[in-house]
């Protein structure tokens, strides 16, 4: 049986739980930013990002031009950006 430094296992221990912390903060700030997004802009980013389809995908699901998706998506992506590093 190897031996467990008791110091160290208390150090993993600390910080598999600051890990977890952050990653729950971000998961929270990810969902905040995204509330911010026009409704419009959140269901086609995530739909692209989330279920993988394309501009030309959603455009024809949503019987539009795939000209106006990419436009929306790209804005969404920059709004994405500005509001997570603002926030």
């Amino acid at each position: 049986m190897p031996y467990i430094d008791p110091i160290e296992a208390e150090e993993n221990a600390r910080l598999d739980k600051e890990r977890k912390n952050q990653r729950t903060l971000e998961i929270v700030k990810v969902r905040k930013v995204l509330s911010m997004l026009q409704p419009i802009q959140k269901q086609r980013l995530l739909k692209h990002l989330i279920e993988g389809k394309s501009a030309r995908e959603i455009a024809k699901e949503e019987g539009t031009y795939h000209s106006s998706v990419t436009k929306s998506i790209n804005a969404a992506i920059k709004n994405f950006k500005k509001f997570y590093v603002n926030l």
